[in-house]
Formats: C-alpha cells, structure tokens, sequence
C-alpha cells in the first residue's frame, strides 16, 4: 500500500504535526505499507530526520512537474514530542471561523502560497496514485483535498481544531474530547469514519514501553517543557513559578529546543534559581517523564506522552489549538489546569503547584487517571483502520451468474500470472468448472462485496479435515487492504459452515510475495516450500 503523508514543520510551526506523522508512518511502515512525505519548503530543514527514518520526502515546488531536493540553510532542532502552534489569526483577533475566501481557514497563514498552488505542487509530486494521502495541515480542507482526490483513492485528516470542513474518508482527533458534543457534525462526510480522542494518540512506542512508574505523591523532581521552540517564552514564566520560596529547593529538569529565542535567558534564569537542570534537544523525554514527581506543561502531543506515563501536570494552554484538549483532560481529572499564557500570572501556577504539595492522594488520582486514559497504543490502532478498508465488505455466496465475471479475474494477466497454470481459460471449459465445484458440497466459494460492488471472490476446497484457500483481488481493488479483510471474512465463514475443518491450506508461488506477506500476518505458518511453491497452514481455533 502506498500512502503519502501531507505535513509541514517550520521554526514558527514547531514539529509537533511533523513528529506525529513520523510515528504513524513508522507504524504503517511495519504493516507493510510504503510512505512519501509531501512538504512545503519550509519542513526542507528537518529533511536529514526524516531522510534519517528511512523516508523519502518530497519538497514541493510549485509550477514545476518535479519536487525539488534542496537542503534549507541552517540547523535544524530535533523532532520531539512536543510541539507548539503559533498564535492563530484568531488570537490576532481576525477570527476563527472560515475566511470569505473559498477554501481559506483561520491558519492559512502557514502555507507559503494558497490552496490551489499547494494542490497543484502536491499533485505534480505524486508520481504514481496514493492507496492513502494523510494531511495533517490547518491550512487545508475540503477543498484542497477534494483537488487531492484525483491523485489518491482515500483521503485520511489529522485535525484537532474542528474550525473547517474536511472531504475525506478517515478523520482523526487524538485529543480528549466534550463528549456529549459531536464537534465533526456536518464537517466531514456521513461515510467518514472518525477516530476520536487519547486512545488514538500518536505517541512513539518508546512512551509505552515506558509505562508502570509507580507514584506515592510525593514531589521530589518537577519537569517543565512548554514546547520544542517556546516562541512566547514559556518556559521562563514556569521558571518563575516554580522559584516561589516553597518551591525553589525541588530540582528541576527544563526541556526546551535549541531554537528556541529564549534559550540563553532560560538558561540564566535556571542557573539564578539553581537546583535547574536545562536540558537541550532532549532525546529520551520517557526517562525525563519518570525521573519527574510532577511537571508544568502544555497541551498538545505532549501532554498526551505525560498522560501516557502517568506524570501529574501543572497545565497550561500556550495556543488556541491546545485549549479544548486540556480543559477536557481537567475535566477528567487528568490535569490540573492553571490558565492560558497571556492572561497567567506565574504565581497561578505557583498556587497550582502548592496544593498539589499538600495533597498526595490527588497526585495519585491524577497519575492513575492520565495513565488509564492514554495506553502508548494508538498509532497501533490508527495505523489498522488506514489498512483495513473498514466494515463495509461483506460476503454473498457465488453462483453461476458470476462465471463471466469469475473468468474476467482468472484471466487478468496480473493475476494468473501467480496460477500454478498461468494460461488463458476459455468459457466453456471454465463454466464447466465452475458448475462442477458449485455442485460440490465440498467447495465453499464467496464473492466480496464492497458498498454493492463485487470486488474479488474467496474458495475454499475441503479435504478430509483440511481446506485449501484460493484468493482473487480484482485489479482495481489491489494493494488496498482488502486481501486480508477477504481472507477473515471467509475464514469466519467457512467456520460457521464447516465444524470438521482442523486446518487451512494455501500454496502460493515462491514469487508472489504479496500472498506470501497476507498468509503470514493472518497467522499461517510457512511449513514446507519446494524450488517453486510455498505451503502455507494455519490450524483453525
């Protein structure tokens, strides 16, 4: 399956958009699945992390039928976990609905160009049809993905701010929601299938495997990490804070990136308060997160990773984007909220801090809240649905008025080039065949069916106590996922049928590596192999 990821990154943008369609695209990449980033040239900067991954990444060029390839000046800071909007225009007070202008939205801003010139330059990098194209772009929306639609047969939005509407077939909001609201209502289609709040997040697997700190409610080391870049300073408000004389003589680790425009005065305003530890380009944040008692940060990608360790947090929103997010997860009880920058005297977060202090069954409360709502599993799970092609395939059993469509797959060169006789079958010898084995009380064929439309067929020919598979995908179905869903399906239903079965068998050429690949993720062991063929059972439960 090929899927092209959409993002962008900028020192004004940070990486948390970035960050968390590298951790998708890793979990994608182990099921198989083949990943091009498409990104403005901005994100040309962090190119080497991406390269580094293992992924191409396409730097669009607009009025060119080419990507460019070019390397931006300057170093870039490290992709983190963390990340931080810039000021939207509606905190510039120009609103948040969407703009007069067809297809603008609130951030448009954070194209370098507008939506038609982006579509163009992304279709022009595309240089073969996408099974998937995820986006992950405040700047972008229904129309900019509609354009999409003739470059990718699914379309899959990552959005957390619910302010547009979206043409798509998959949405995702990992962020803690109002749930007796539907804030996607009307803003994507019926169809659309939604992937909504923390059990979708996107965390590295290096927060899961991080899991079980145990906490007593003591505070005996804070963390603060307000984000990667902290263009508004932050980080020294928390600094401030947490220098209130009860609180001065707990240590204190401090993340920030080195782009950051504060670094130099954070780092001053650590070694004035002391007992700060000033961490830069912070590789292993889940060591940071278990060494801390409690942390003071903000929302967004972030504050899902303490949840997932359980770290109790001191909150604060730093953007627009990140309010809904933590006022839900407060409203769980997974946060402790202390305002918005902006409006936020330190000492809030001081108070906030001190009456933590004095209540260690509520540290424990917030721990054991965070952690049971944030299991490190998403990506996992995100990564499934954008595979599996969804709940609408369903079985019906073949007749003989499907020979000439039956025969149409057969003979597909695409196809029978991975039958063990490759050559062409006429129609009479073909529905003789067919009628012979729809008489066999043996033979249990179905065709997949998707939204009304046959899509492929599954056969199963019983021996004795075993059942030996044969799989068609039609052409235009092909490398979408639907192979292993007919597979399921069919086993599921021959199941029901046939009790006596112990074990299903499938022989696949030694060079079709795609069956080779759906037999061994449906749990089929490969048990014997000649120069040519590979022997495939899976014993039935």
């Amino acid at each position: 399956m090929r899927v092209g990821i959409r993002v962008d990154a900028s020192r004004a943008m940070s990486l948390g958009h970035l960050t968390r369609c590298l951790t998708l695209a890793d979990a994608l990449r182990e099921r198989g699945a083949e990943i091009v980033f498409l990104s403005a040239p901005s994100t040309a900067a962090w190119r080497a992390s991406v390269e580094g991954r293992g992924y191409e990444i396409r730097i669009l060029a607009p009025g060119s039928a080419s990507p460019l390839h070019h390397a931006s000046h300057g170093p870039p800071p490290p992709l983190s976990g963390g990340g931080e909007a810039p000021s939207s225009p509606a905190e510039r007070g120009r609103g948040t609905a969407r703009s007069a202008v067809e297809g603008a939205t609130a951030h448009g801003d954070w194209l370098p160009w507008d939506w038609r010139t982006d579509a163009a330059a992304t279709i022009a990098a595309i240089d073969a049809p996408l099974d998937w194209l995820i986006v992950d772009h405040y700047a972008l929306e229904e129309n900019w993905e509609r354009a999409l639609r003739a470059a990718a047969a699914r379309i899959m939005a990552i959005d957390d701010l619910a302010d547009r509407p979206h043409d798509c077939d998959l949405l995702l909001d990992q962020n803690a929601q109002d749930e007796a609201k539907d804030r996607y209502a009307g803003l994507v289609p019926p169809a659309a299938r939604r992937l909504i709040g923390p059990s979708y997040a996107l965390l590295r697997p290096q927060f899961a495997a991080a899991r079980g700190r145990p906490r007593d409610g003591s505070v005996k080391r804070i963390l603060v990490f307000m984000s990667t870049t902290d263009a508004k300073g932050a980080t020294l408000v928390a600094l401030e804070a947490l220098s209130a004389p009860r609180l001065a003589a707990i240590p204190v680790d401090v993340v920030v990136g080195s782009p950051s425009p504060h670094l130099e005065a954070i780092k001053a305003r650590a070694a004035a308060r002391g007992r700060a530890t000033v961490h830069i380009d912070a590789e292993d944040m889940p060591a940071l997160c278990n060494a801390a008692d409690l942390a003071v940060g903000t929302g967004g990608v972030a504050a899902l990773e303490r949840c997932c360790l359980g770290l109790p947090t001191v909150a604060v929103s730093i953007a627009a984007n990140q309010a809904p997010g933590l006022t839900n997860l407060g409203v769980r009880g997974a946060v402790v909220l202390a305002g918005r920058l902006g409006r936020l005297d330190p000492a809030a977060i001081a108070s906030a801090v001190e009456a933590l202090l004095d209540d260690p069954r509520r540290i424990r409360d917030l721990s054991e809240v965070a952690a049971a709502l944030v299991d490190g599993q998403g990506a996992a799970r995100v990564a499934e649905h954008v595979l599996a092609p969804g709940d609408s395939l369903t079985l019906r059993a073949a007749t003989m008025d499907d020979a000439e469509l039956l025969l149409a797959w057969r003979n597909e060169p695409s196809i029978r080039a991975f039958f063990f006789d490759a050559n062409p079958v006429g129609m009479a010898s073909h529905r003789e065949w067919l009628e012979h084995k729809l008489g066999s009380p043996d033979h249990h064929h179905w065709i997949g069916m998707l939204d009304g439309a046959p899509i492929g067929s599954i056969r199963f020919d019983v021996e004795e106590d075993q059942a030996v598979i044969s799989i068609i995908i039609a052409p235009p179905f092909q490398r979408r996922g639907f192979a292993a869903q007919l597979l399921a399906r069919g086993e599921a239903a021959l199941k029901s049928r046939r009790a006596d079965v112990k074990m299903l068998v499938a022989e696949v050429l030694r060079g079709n590596l795609a069956s080779r690949r759906l037999f061994l993720k449906a749990g089929f062991a490969a048990v014997a192999e000649t120069d040519a063929i590979f022997r495939f059972e899976k014993i039935c439960a």
